[in-house]
């Protein structure tokens, strides 16, 4: 009779996991890239010495855009090889976490992770983005792994294994490893101060400035681009009221809350005492989500940069499966983390197609269908082409007319070519345009060109409005997702 309880929920666990692999980690990996992750191409576009040189002023992760230039001289630049390293990124966190709690907390949280992970269409996003996203995930798994080994043993090998992969987080996005605050606070209040040696606390200090010795060169690269004498500006204005939704992110939370009703309801819920481990576990959850989330709120209320944003806090998903399985070891049993697993997956997946359908997307542009739209209508002829880039990093009015930035500014079109000339758009805010789409008509002269903008239903773009009014009717190439193209004749 046990074995056929525990066969239920493992046939369904396993079917609704081929399902969410399938429509999260594989159907959107064949959409085009997006702005961002033209962004990432532009800054591998040439080669070493330009990888250096474009890091230098864009804060692309250095080390990320090293491994993928290295990569792509063995697998190309295609949509698919460019986003396959995050894949078995993200994939090898969920692995890396999946091992580390079963030690930890026995049989059955295993598919807790693995569900929690696979359904989330946080992670799998980040999964299929050629940004660094995936690969902080990673070295945030793999920190807390050797965060817990320090605290069960202070020795050089422990402490050289979390100084590295903290040390690696750094490099590969520094706002997320703020988690690492939350990591050490644990460490300091977990630890019975008594029982250390001076040995244990010179190992600690050792850890500390190794840390910093690790972050020093992304620390002089990002003043120089924050703070030197051409400055990034950040985009400014946030609402915490308005931007809690990714410390309490509904896909994890809702499905959560059904799955723990329906055990009640199963009464497979039973409470049973919380061993070391659990207590362990739990309190290095809490500590991450806590420290990711209240950290970059903190700092985005101080300085009114948004900073409080999903990608950003991508740390509180570890922090949170680490909370969700210590939670299941004391209140079910290995029956009941099926059970909870498989309700979980459920749920996620009716959420999922009720708002994206059976089939949802990586992002919501789509260069590729744009240009190539742009392209049939050049006929070769190479008409000028005018793009709403986005300007991925704010406002920068002033890089414009800086030849260093040009190539960035257009980055879907130097990944998706068209015949002809490319122009940047000025940034758009709401129904306001920044100076200079006069002084952008006027470089395209009395040729036909093109031009492709966002737009959707709810957000039309007012850019075509305003060049209308200056060159003409346009002619409709086509609507891809949020974008559209249009072409204009001569006036």
């Amino acid at each position: 009779m046990l074995g056929r309880l525990r066969r239920i929920p493992l046939t369904i666990l396993c079917l609704l996991c081929a399902i969410h692999f399938v429509r999260y980690w594989i159907l959107p990996g064949r959409d085009g890239l997006w702005i961002d992750e033209a962004g990432t191409f532009w800054t591998i576009a040439a080669d070493w010495k330009g990888l250096w040189e474009r890091t230098a002023i864009h804060p692309n992760s250095r080390i990320y855009g090293a491994s993928l230039l290295a990569w792509t001289h063995l697998a190309g630049t295609s949509e698919t090889a460019l986003r396959l390293p995050s894949w078995l990124a993200a994939l090898g966190a969920i692995a890396a976490l999946s091992w580390f709690l079963r030690s930890r907390l026995g049989e059955g949280v295993v598919w807790t992770v693995a569900v929690a992970g696979l359904v989330s269409p946080e992670i799998s996003f980040f999964g299929l983005d050629a940004r660094p996203y995936a690969f902080a995930i990673l070295f945030v798994v793999l920190s807390l792994i050797a965060c817990s080994r320090v605290r069960r043993e202070m020795n050089w090998r422990n402490a050289a294994c979390w100084v590295v992969s903290a040390g690696l987080l750094v490099n590969t996005h520094p706002v997320v490893s703020l988690a690492l605050c939350g990591q050490l606070a644990w460490l300091a209040w977990s630890v019975d101060w008594r029982d250390w040696t001076l040995r244990r606390a010179i190992g600690l200090a050792g850890m500390l400035a190794g840390l910093a010795a690790a972050a020093a060169p992304e620390a002089i690269r990002l003043r120089a681009i924050l703070f030197g004498p051409n400055p990034s500006a950040l985009p400014r204005g946030v609402s915490l009221v308005t931007e809690l939704t990714p410390v309490f992110p509904p896909s994890i939370i809702g499905p959560a809350a059904v799955a723990a009703l329906s055990l009640l309801a199963l009464r497979r819920w039973r409470r049973t005492p919380l061993d070391d481990h659990a207590r362990q576990v739990l309190g290095l959850g809490l500590a991450t989500i806590c420290a990711a989330a209240g950290l970059i709120a903190a700092y985005s209320q101080a300085t009114g940069a948004n900073l409080f944003l999903p990608r950003y806090l991508i740390a509180i998903y570890p922090g949170y499966i680490l909370v969700l399985c210590a939670l299941l070891a004391k209140w079910t049993d290995h029956c009941g983390r099926l059970w909870f697993a498989a309700i979980y997956a459920g749920a996620t997946l009716a959420a999922s197609v009720w708002f994206q359908g059976w089939a949802p997307h990586h992002a919501d542009a789509d260069w590729r269908g744009a240009m190539a739209s742009v392209r049939e209508w050049e006929a070769g002829r190479g008409a000028p082409l005018l793009l709403e880039t986005g300007l991925v990093e704010g406002m920068r009015e002033r890089e414009f007319d800086d030849p260093k930035w040009s190539e960035f500014l257009v980055a879907p079109a130097v990944y998706y070519r068209h015949s002809g000339p490319t122009y940047a758009l000025p940034y758009l805010t709401g129904p306001v345009h920044e100076p200079g789409v006069e002084a952008v008509l006027n470089r395209v002269g009395g040729t036909r060109f093109a031009a492709v903008v966002y737009a959707a239903e709810d957000n039309p773009s007012s850019y075509i409005r305003a060049i209308a009014e200056l060159r003409g009717p346009p002619r409709l190439l086509g609507r891809f997702r949020r974008l559209e193209a249009y072409g204009f004749d001569p006036p």
